[in-house]
């Protein structure tokens, strides 16, 4: 939505509306995009997907950059004054979603404290600065603390005895997990399913892949055909953007897919929740991909 403005399938002269209204949409992205670039310091290492993300974020939510920084500024403060980890571009991915669901007070802020702690409590040796944007989400949609984590913990113990491994990716996926609707056993066995439907097909999956598999299990379809289209959107984008890699083409393709099984649909409140989600784990996503770069340009340098 741009100005109050909503675009659905169309014909004919709606159509033509319906692009214009797509090209309005871009080019308020594009322009925040390099209105944040010129922002004050913690915007200015954020490059390609990650900016461009908040910048639709923002489009979306009908906000302007300007007022923006300030207003960020002002929860990370508040991460501060709690002790909460610092975590870079996580962090930021963090404080955009709490501000944006109206939600950065220092109330909520506590509360994002205490999902980071309880996941600390259980992994300590997995929960880091990665796992900032998952409990943002959590304190905005998750509800109680003590009940979510419970929910966690199960999903998390599930998947293990399923046979993943005790990877951040199986951590992240029982976040993901729990805040979909479902019994836990549903959960779990769809997103097994899912990912053997991979390996079946040939998609070698890692340990990085497994929050893509977690928000594929929001869509109400059958299995084969999310990964037909996940598939088929992976090839289409690795025949344009040439230089993605393997686990940047598919988690790009499941992001794709995960909305275009949604396209022409109501955004009710399900849906709002299931795309707040996928937002989450895209800019997760971004933020994973400049952190390593980041990384590995500090190598280079050494």
């Amino acid at each position: 939505m741009v100005g109050g403005e909503q675009c659905r399938p169309l014909r004919g002269s709606a159509a033509d509306h319906c692009r214009g209204w797509l090209h309005k949409l871009v080019a308020r992205v594009v322009a925040g995009a390099e209105a944040l670039g010129r922002q004050a310091s913690w915007f200015s290492d954020l490059r390609g997907s990650l900016r461009h993300l908040v910048a639709a974020w923002l489009a979306a939510a009908g906000e302007s950059p300007e007022p923006f920084h300030g207003a960020c500024e002002a929860i990370r403060a508040r991460f501060r004054a709690v002790g909460l980890r610092r975590g870079a571009s996580y962090e930021i991915v963090a404080a955009v979603m709490l501000h944006i669901a109206g939600a950065g007070d220092e109330g909520h802020v506590r509360k994002m404290q205490q999902f980071y702690e309880a996941m600390k409590k259980h992994h300590w040796w997995l929960t880091g600065p990665n796992d900032l944007p998952a409990c943002a989400l959590m304190t905005v949609l998750g509800g109680e603390v003590a009940t979510l984590e419970r929910r966690m913990e199960d999903l998390y113990g599930r998947l293990r005895e399923r046979g993943l491994s005790a990877g951040s990716g199986t951590q992240t996926a029982s976040h993901l997990l729990a805040l979909a609707p479902g019994r836990e056993a549903d959960l779990v066995a769809r997103f097994v399913a899912l990912h053997d439907a991979f390996v079946a097909a040939g998609v070698q999956m890692w340990d990085a892949d497994r929050d893509e598999i977690a928000l594929l299990c929001l869509l109400d379809q059958d299995v084969a055909t999310t990964v037909r289209t996940v598939n088929d959107h992976r090839a289409k984008i690795r025949e344009t953007l040439t230089r993605s890699g393997v686990m940047a083409s598919f988690s790009l393709a499941c992001g794709t897919a995960f909305f275009a099984a949604h396209a022409g649909k109501t955004l009710d409140a399900g849906l709002t929740r299931h795309v707040q989600i996928a937002l989450l784990a895209m800019a997760t996503n971004a933020a994973c991909v400049l952190e390593t770069s980041k990384a590995a340009s500090r190598g280079a340098a050494t």
